[in-house]
C-alpha cells in the first residue's frame, strides 16, 4: 500500500479548504467587487448570528442557574462561540497584515527551487498528518454535538433558551439550523488555528532555508544576500507574529476554560453520551493549543539558529567588512523570533504548552475545588444575570437609603430644598470622581503619543539611504528621548496615585461585595471593581508600547541599509543599536517599578492576594 504523499501545494489547498466556511482566508488583490461584497455580507451574517447564539445561551445560564452540570456545559458552548466571534474580529482587524502574509506564502510555494521545495515537504511530511486529522476530528466533534438531539432527550444541541415560543414550525427548524450554524463555525474556529500554524511553520522553513545558504556563502556578495533575506525574514516573522498573536491567546484563554469546566462537567454528569462529549471537549482543548505551540517553537528555534549557520561559514580568512556582517548577524540571531504579548501571554513554546496543561490539570484533575464550591459559583452567575446596570448616583432611587453616600451633616438634610443640595453635592462629587479616572485618558494619550513617535522613527531609520538620513535620525531620537523624559516626569506620580487608588478600591470593593446582601449594591460594588482594574490597564497598555517602541528602535537600526556603507556609518548605527537596549519606561524608583503589562498582571496578583487576606482577617 502506497502513503499518500501531501505535497505543499496540496497542504496549501487543504489548509484553504478547511476554513472555507468562514472565509478567513484572505483574498487575492485583484478580487473582483462582486466578491468583496459577499465576503462582507457573509462576515456580517455569522457575526449576527453568533452574537444572537451567545445571547441566547446567557439567558438560558440564567433560567437554568441551580442546575450546575447545565450552567457549566452551557459555560463550554458559550465559551466555543465566543472563541470564533472574538476572532472572526481580530482577522477583520489584521485582514491588511494577513493578506500580505499570506499572499507572500502563496507565491514563493508558487515559485519555489529544489532546495526550497525539498525542505517544504520535509515540513510538510512532518505534521501533514497531524493537521488533517484534527481538521476532520473538530469537525467530527462539531457533528456529534449537532446530532446531539436525535439520541439525547432534548429540543436542541444545546441549552440555550429564549424568550418567544420555539416549538412551532418554522421557528423550530430556524432556531435548530441557527446552532448548528454555529456549531460549524465553532469547528472553523479552532481550524483558524491550522491556518496560523501553517504560517508559523512556514516563517520557519523560510530561515531554516537561509541557515543553509548562510553555511554555503564564499564570498562578500552572497554575504550581502543572506543578509538582506534575513532582514526581509525578520519584518516577514514579525507581521505573522503581530497578525496572529491574539488569535493564540483566545485560543489559549478558551482552550483553559473549556479544560476546566469540561473536566467538572464530566464528574459531575451521570450522562455517559454527555461523558463521551466532554472527554472529547477537553482532549481537541487540549490540543488545539498544541497545534501552533509546536511550529512556534519551530520558528523560536530557527530564527535563533542564524547566528550559529553564520558561525560555521567561511569567515575566518575573508574582509574585516565581511567579519562584521557575520557579526551583526550573529548578535541579532540571538534575540529569537518569538510571540509573545508582554504581561499576558508569555513566550509561545512547547515549554508554554506544558506549563499550561500543568496549570489546567493540577494533580491529574481539573481544578477540583469547584466541586465544592459550584453552588457558590452558579449562584455568582445567578446575581451577576440578574441585576440592571444602574449608577452610584442614582442609587437611592431603588435603594432604602436617601443620599447616595453614608456621609452625615451637622445639620437637618431631610427638608427642602437642603435635600436637594446636598443630592446635587454627592452627584457633583460622584461626577468629578469619574473625571479624576478620565485624567488618566489625557495621561494615556500622551503616553501613546510619545510611542507613535518612537514608531515613527523607526519607519525612518529603516528606509535610511545615506550619512546624512541617519544623522537627521539620531537627531530626532534624541529629540524624542528628551520628549518622552519629560511626559515620563509629568505623569508617573499620577499614574503612582491611580496604582494606590486602585489597589484599594480592589481590595475593599470586593469584601463590600461578598459582606453585603443586596443585589443592587453587590453590583454597585462589582462595576467599580471593573472599573479600577480597566483604570490602571488604561495607562499600562501605552507605557508596554512605549517600552516596546523605543526599544524596536535598535531591530529598526539594524534592518536599515547599513551594509555596503561606510564604517563611520556601522560606527553611528551600532550607537543607536546600543542606546536603544535601555528602553523608556515609565517609573517611580522605590515605589512603582517599569509600567508595563507585566507589572499590570502582578499587581492584579498582588491586590486579589491582599484581598484573599483582609477576607480571611474579617472572617
Amino acid at each position: 500500500m502506497v502513503a499518500l504523499k501531501v505535497t505543499p501545494e496540496t497542504a496549501l489547498k487543504f489548509t484553504k479548504l478547511g476554513v472555507a466556511p468562514l472565509g478567513s482566508w484572505p483574498t487575492a488583490t485583484n478580487a473582483k467587487k462582486s466578491e468583496l461584497v459577499l465576503r462582507e455580507i457573509r462576515w456580517w451574517m455569522s457575526f449576527l448570528i453568533i452574537l444572537s447564539f451567545l445571547l441566547a445561551s446567557i439567558y438560558g445560564i440564567r433560567k437554568h442557574y441551580q442546575d450546575s452540570v447545565i450552567v457549566m456545559e452551557s459555560i463550554c458552548f458559550c465559551m466555543g462561540s465566543l472563541q470564533i466571534w472574538i476572532k472572526m474580529m481580530i482577522l477583520r482587524s489584521q485582514s491588511s497584515r494577513l493578506q500580505m502574509v499570506t499572499l507572500e506564502m502563496e507565491d514563493f510555494i508558487r515559485k519555489m527551487n529544489t532546495l526550497e521545495r525539498t525542505i517544504l515537504q520535509r515540513y510538510v511530511d512532518k505534521c501533514a498528518m497531524f493537521h488533517l486529522t484534527m481538521t476532520f476530528s473538530y469537525y467530527t466533534i462539531c457533528v456529534a454535538f449537532i446530532l446531539g438531539p436525535t439520541i439525547l432527550l432534548r429540543p436542541f444541541p444545546t441549552f440555550a433558551e429564549y424568550p418567544f415560543e420555539v416549538e412551532s414550525h418554522p421557528v423550530h427548524e430556524i432556531i435548530y439550523f441557527q446552532q448548528a450554524f454555529v456549531g460549524i463555525q465553532a469547528a472553523v474556529g479552532v481550524t483558524i488555528d491550522c491556518q496560523v500554524a501553517f504560517l508559523l511553520w512556514f516563517a520557519g522553513a523560510r530561515f531554516e532555508i537561509l541557515t543553509m545558504q548562510l553555511a554555503n556563502i564564499v564570498n562578500e556578495h552572497e554575504l550581502e544576500s543572506c543578509v538582506e533575506q534575513h532582514l526581509h525574514l525578520l519584518s516577514y516573522a514579525e507581521n505573522i507574529v503581530k497578525a496572529v498573536r491574539f488569535i493564540l491567546l483566545t485560543s489559549a484563554g478558551v482552550s483553559a476554560i473549556c479544560i476546566v469546566f469540561g473536566g467538572v462537567e464530566f464528574l459531575f454528569t451521570d450522562s455517559l453520551t454527555l461523558k463521551m462529549q466532554f472527554v472529547s471537549l477537553i482532549i481537541g482543548s487540549t490540543f488545539e493549543l498544541f497545534l501552533c505551540c509546536r511550529p512556534a517553537d519551530n520558528l523560536m528555534e530557527m530564527s535563533s539558529a542564524i547566528g550559529l549557520a553564520a558561525y560555521r561559514s567561511d569567515w575566518i580568512d575573508k574582509s574585516q567588512k565581511m567579519k562584521s556582517s557575520i557579526h551583526y548577524l550573529i548578535q541579532r540571531s540571538q534575540k529569537p523570533v518569538t510571540i509573545t504579548i508582554n504581561g499576558i501571554l508569555p513566550s509561545f513554546s512547547l515549554r508554554y504548552y506544558l506549563t499550561f496543561l500543568n496549570a489546567c490539570f493540577r494533580n491529574g484533575k481539573p481544578i477540583t475545588v469547584l466541586r465544592y464550591s459550584r453552588r457558590i459559583f452558579t449562584n455568582f452567575i445567578f446575581d451577576l444575570l440578574h441585576v440592571a446596570g444602574i449608577s452610584i448616583v442614582l442609587g437611592p432611587v431603588v435603594l432604602p437609603q436617601p443620599l447616595p453616600t453614608f456621609a452625615v451633616y451637622p445639620f437637618d438634610v431631610e427638608s427642602h430644598p437642603m435635600y436637594e443640595i446636598v443630592y446635587l453635592q454627592q452627584a457633583f462629587s460622584g461626577v468629578q470622581a469619574s473625571t479624576g479616572a478620565t485624567i488618566d485618558c489625557q495621561v494615556a494619550t500622551l503616553l501613546w503619543f510619545a510611542g507613535a513617535r518612537f514608531e515613527m522613527l523607526n519607519f525612518e531609520v529603516m528606509n535610511i539611504r545615506d550619512e546624512c538620513d541617519l544623522k537627521e535620525c539620531i537627531i530626532k531620537h534624541q529629540q524624542i528621548l528628551r520628549y518622552s523624559d519629560n511626559v515620563i516626569k509629568t505623569v508617573r506620580f499620577v499614574i503612582l496615585a491611580t496604582v494606590g487608588i486602585t489597589a484599594m478600591l480592589i481590595v475593599f470593593s470586593g469584601l463590600l461585595f461578598l459582606f453585603t446582601d443586596s443585589t443592587t449594591i453587590k453590583f454597585q460594588f462589582l462595576v467599580l471593581d471593573v472599573v479600577a482594574i480597566v483604570q490602571l490597564f488604561l495607562t499600562s497598555y501605552p507605557a508596554e508600547n512605549l517600552l516596546e517602541m523605543s526599544n524596536a528602535i535598535g531591530s529598526a537600526a539594524y534592518n536599515s541599509n547599513w551594509v555596503n556603507k561606510s564604517p563611520q556609518m556601522w560606527k553611528n548605527i551600532c550607537v543607536l543599536i546600543q542606546r536603544s537596549q535601555k528602553s523608556v519606561n515609565v517609573s517611580v524608583g522605590g515605589f512603582l517599578p517599569s509600567l508595563s503589562l507585566t507589572y499590570y498582571m502582578s499587581f492584579l496578583s498582588s491586590s486579589f492576594s491582599y484581598f484573599t487576606t483582609m477576607r480571611a482577617m474579617v472572617n
